[in-house]
């Protein structure tokens, strides 16, 4: 999941999703234990991670039987299904195999544990299996320390304090998650901070050329367990919040039905940051004072004017802020496991708080002291101010307390 976030006018940027660091992979080494109607044995070889770009696997075995196809089985922790791929072989005093994994950038989360065997297949088809080994997927470019409270663990490799403090942000951002959705982390979250652009490019996907020239990825939430992060971003203590909010709804919404609208998921990443950023409030301000509020439905996406996005987010927090504040938290936690089982959107909230997508739109627009125009424009935009703006948005650039 991905969630982007522009921060300063300098061109689009972006909040996005990621992670890294690590620790050397070490496969469980020796000599295949014995098994029955075993005929070979095998030698364990280290896979060599080459971070953003491959990773070689490499076997010796010592068949008693012609060896027709060499296989490499292989699965990420938490997946299932297993990938087979054929491996080129060389047959001497002992089989040699080897097979490269090719990769991009950000293709896997740094730190994720790969699961890996060997399979021997004979002329008659029958295969014999190494025993699985393991190994973590590392960026060993740099000298990785760790510090860890709770469910998080922060990977640093300059500044200390300032992992110190991007940890107590992840904290407070637990709780405040806790307290709007009761979700806790289902499990532990790294959280990995890279001390320039440059470093941190092999980790997270690129878009193109041009894209990644153009803007600045501040952080991003690689799939629910790990978090990427830029130390010099102004706004990391934010970032850091914003993304972890991402992996914890994630990892316990995760399903093939999942269907949570872009609003709802943006809207409590943003919540979790605590305060409003002033963008994001004042076009929110704007958007009250001259009556061009999005309309619910349409921001089951991101917007596609780029001039909208700031709007998007302190829109979608305005709307999460008052269904937090207007109901306790397992109203939100029992919608998002509707949600989470495919159940859609309009029936979620039907079930969960006893009202849809219009009637949560009307009664938000009511709390801001605002009246629904008998039909949207053309451009989705809703609401007009009756009156005095201060007014109205005291309370709405800030979460209620805790």
């Amino acid at each position: 999941m991905e969630g982007h976030r522009p921060r300063r006018p300098a061109g689009p940027r972006y909040l996005a999703l990621l992670g890294l660091v690590l620790a050397l992979a070490l496969l469980a080494g020796g000599t295949a234990s014995a098994q029955r109607g075993a005929w070979a044995s095998f030698s364990a070889r280290e896979p060599e991670v080459q971070f953003g770009r491959a990773i070689i696997f490499r076997l010796q075995a010592e068949p008693e039987r012609e060896v027709e196809r060499v296989w490499l089985v292989y699965r990420l922790q938490g997946e299932r299904a297993r990938n087979r791929a054929s491996a080129e072989f060389s047959w001497g005093d002992v089989l040699e195999a080897e097979w490269a994994w090719e990769l991009e950038s950000g293709m896997m989360a740094p730190g994720s544990t790969i699961y890996y065997r060997w399979e021997l297949e004979d002329a008659a088809g029958e295969r014999l299996s190494s025993p699985e080994g393991s190994f973590q997927y590392s960026d060993s470019r740099f000298r990785w320390e760790a510090i860890n409270e709770g469910d998080l663990a922060v990977y640093f490799y300059q500044d200390r304090s300032l992992a110190e403090r991007v940890l107590r942000a992840g904290m407070e951002a637990v709780e405040r998650i806790a307290d709007g959705t009761g979700m806790t982390p289902a499990r532990p979250v790294r959280i990995y901070i890279y001390a320039s652009r440059r470093d941190m490019a092999a980790a997270i996907p690129s878009r193109s050329e041009a894209f990644d020239t153009r803007t600045v990825t501040l952080g991003m939430s690689m799939g629910a367990d790990a978090l990427v992060l830029l130390g010099t971003d102004s706004g990391l203590l934010q970032t850091t919040a914003h993304e972890l909010s991402h992996a914890i709804i994630h990892q316990r919404t995760d399903s093939p039905f999942a269907r949570l609208p872009r609003w709802l998921d943006e809207g409590l990443a943003m919540y979790a940051e605590g305060e409003l950023p002033r963008d994001n409030a004042r076009a929110l301000e704007r958007a009250i004072r001259e009556g061009n509020l999005l309309s619910l439905r349409s921001m089951t996406s991101y917007p596609g004017d780029a001039r909208l996005v700031d709007l998007f987010y302190g829109q979608a927090y305005s709307i999460v802020a008052y269904m937090i504040e207007q109901h306790d938290a397992a109203k939100m936690k029992e919608l998002l496991a509707l949600l989470a089982e495919g159940v859609p959107v309009n029936e979620a909230l039907q079930e969960a708080y006893g009202y849809g997508l219009a009637d949560l739109e009307a009664g938000w627009m009511e709390h801001l002291g605002l009246q629904r125009q008998p039909a949207a424009s053309t451009s989705g935009t809703i609401g007009r101010l009756p009156g005095t703006l201060l007014e109205l948005l005291a309370g709405v650039a800030s979460p209620p307390a805790a």
